[in-house]
């Protein structure tokens, strides 16, 4: 998941974008122009004197990749059409693709069959979301210029919720940021069983976490993060091999599909619901996917077939896990692989290896409109905006460690993001948009299944958020 926007506003994207922001202020030396230029990727700030005629420009200058994310003004400049619709495809089902395949088994064996069909009812809404936010980002970029998610979202309604969808796109990478520090932990953990690693005041668990917020701590602080654009397809292929990896344990290494399944297990249906909520969430870049592609009418079959392969392995995965290792089964299926298995130790290394790829990915967008702040706001020389830079990155990273290893409970955490967060970003806002701008064109029946989808949607996201809550609580009372 990984779309967030800020000021100027950042999207996820394939194309370079060249935008500016600017503003006025009174200062002592007399009146000065602020401005924030963004030319393929680069964001450089400036200030010009508009007594003097003299314009400096600060020697920082933050660098985002051009193919996983681009920052794009308010104006929300639309990308030139590029992609063929195999490309489109690709990209929708490497943004399906992440974290939350690891836990499709727990959700399976913690709600019996009920959790796949809540699995792919959630899909299908995800979809159809996915779907009505492509037609309101090809609406709104023929009436105002711009087919982000924010830039609909502020059009259709106001700036006010603007924000506050900006605030929600940041948490959510926050917190799945959380997700990644714990996973990498977890799995480091399960690849080094007999290491007695220890240090005061952390347990082993939080150790590895450590240690992995630390392997990771290089990966933040690198500005050029266009080498790192290979993780969408190294994505796809470690959920291929994790799959080919669980089917060969349940045959080859002859774990079998021994465990029953019953069809409702009632207790574990909120956190089945956020779980999936969370692993196919990823479609607020539809839009820019579906603006990018050189037939936008194409999208929609793009949607359907990148959902059917991500929906087929998903829940394939999780049906396979749960017969495979029934209640048994830990919130990541990686951790009950057997681990004399040179199969299962690729797929390991590949889950921590994954994390640390993606983690200054994800968190460029908090970093870089940290850093536009930062840069506009403290008068400085290049080393010292440099070191106050890093200093501010690291932090980010330090609090997310922190958190994960107040809160290590992979299962509870992603449940949590996907119920209160990703529900809200992937359908509930995507079908009031569509509701606000076509609403006297629609038929009762269509305004019918969209309600209820906000309905529905408002119940599980409500749900899955306190029982989340509550199991982080009661796991956290009794470490």
């Amino acid at each position: 998941m990984d779309a967030v926007n800020g000021s100027p506003s950042i999207e996820h994207d394939t194309n370079p974008v060249k935008s500016s922001t600017s503003g006025c202020a009174r200062s002592e030396a007399g009146l000065t122009k602020s401005s924030v230029d963004i030319e393929n990727g680069t964001v450089t700030f400036t200030q010009t004197s508009l007594d003097a005629g003299k314009t400096t420009t600060t020697p920082a200058q933050i660098k985002v990749p051009d193919v996983n994310v681009t920052v794009m003004n308010d104006e929300g400049i639309p990308p030139q059409r590029k992609s063929t619709f195999f490309q489109g495809t690709l990209n929708c089902v490497s943004m399906l693709y992440g974290l939350g395949i690891l836990s499709s088994p727990f959700a399976v064996a913690q709600a019996g069959w009920m959790g796949a069909i809540l699995g792919l009812a959630i899909a299908a809404a995800y979809a159809y979301g996915a779907y009505l936010m492509s037609k309101c980002a090809r609406w709104n970029s023929q009436h105002y210029g711009s087919g982000t998610y924010q830039a609909v979202a502020r059009e259709v309604l106001g700036l006010k919720w603007k924000g506050i969808i900006t605030s929600l796109f940041y948490f959510e990478i926050l917190g799945t940021l959380v997700g990644y520090c714990i996973s990498m932990g977890d799995n480091l953990a399960y690849l080094f069983p007999h290491t007695g690693l220890s240090l005061p005041g952390l347990s082993s668990r939080n150790v590895m976490i450590f240690i992995a917020s630390m392997l990771m701590l290089p990966t933040v602080w690198v500005r050029d993060l266009s080498a790192l654009s290979f993780t969408s397809m190294w994505c796809i292929a470690s959920s291929v091999l994790l799959i080919l990896a669980v089917l060969l344990s349940a045959t080859v290494s002859g774990i079998g599909f021994t465990h029953p399944l019953p069809f409702l297990r009632l207790r574990g249906v909120p956190v089945a619901a956020g779980l999936y909520a969370f692993s196919f969430g990823g479609t607020s870049v539809f839009p820019s996917i579906c603006m990018s592609m050189k037939d936008p009418s194409k999208f929609a079959k793009a949607v359907i077939l990148s959902f059917s392969i991500a929906t087929v392995s998903m829940l394939g995965l999780g049906i396979m896990g749960a017969y495979m290792f029934g209640m048994a089964t830990k919130d990541q299926v990686t951790l009950n692989m057997p681990l004399h298995s040179i199969t299962t130790k690729i797929v390991l290394w590949m889950t921590v290896l994954t994390p640390m790829f993606k983690f200054a990915l994800q968190l460029s967008p908090i970093t870089t409109s940290l850093e536009v702040s930062l840069y506009k706001h403290c008068k400085a020389s290049r080393n010292v905006l440099y070191g106050l830079s890093t200093l501010m990155r690291s932090a980010v990273l330090a609090c997310i460690a922190i958190f994960a290893m107040i809160f290590p409970y992979f299962e509870y955490i992603v449940a949590f993001v996907g119920s209160s967060m990703t529900m809200a970003i992937c359908l509930l806002f995507p079908c009031s948009f569509y509701l606000k701008i076509f609403w006297p064109k629609l038929r009762p029946r269509t305004k019918a299944v969209i309600l209820i989808l906000i309905i529905l949607g408002t119940i599980i996201g409500i749900c899955g958020t306190i029982v989340s809550v509550q199991g982080l609580i009661t796991k956290r009372k009794s470490s």
